[in-house]
């Protein structure tokens, strides 16, 4: 099930501004009425792997 879907830019400004969970629960929340933690730190290590201290996103 896609819950979030976003740009390289947008994912990693989201996580950048401590968005990005709350975009994920918010969707979860949605489609089937409840959170998935496990989903959220899926996303959070998507960040850490393509996340370049300093490096502007496009």
């Amino acid at each position: 099930m896609l819950v979030y879907q976003a740009t390289k830019a947008e994912f990693m400004d989201d996580v950048d501004r401590d968005l990005i969970a709350d975009h994920i629960t918010a969707a979860f929340e949605r489609r089937i009425h409840r959170a998935n933690p496990r989903e959220v730190e899926s996303k959070l290590a998507q960040f850490d792997a393509v996340h370049v201290p300093g490096a502007q996103h496009r």
